[in-house]
């Protein structure tokens, strides 16, 4: 004698895309929420170096082979230079 199945049970083992497509969708959202947080993170490193450079004397920075002038652009992630400014 077989058991009568429930309607919601029927559903749940029927194969839908529904539960695919939610899936790729949370999988978009969870990659666009971690570009942003990486965005984010990428930022506040940038604006926390350019401060710790901005606060160094002139002569500091001579130490470490730079001027004023490319604080910004260290700060940015450029490279330093093999002359002399």
């Amino acid at each position: 004698m077989s058991t009568p199945m429930h309607a919601s049970t029927a559903m749940a083992s029927s194969s839908s895309p529904l539960p695919s497509a939610f899936s790729d969708a949370m999988n978009l959202w969870r990659h666009f929420v971690q570009a942003i947080d990486s965005w984010l993170a990428a930022r506040k490193r940038i604006a926390d170096d350019r401060d710790s450079l901005a606060r160094m004397s002139d002569r500091e920075l001579v130490d470490i082979g730079m001027n004023r002038a490319s604080v910004d652009f260290v700060a940015h992630g450029g490279g330093t230079r093999d002359y002399p400014y």
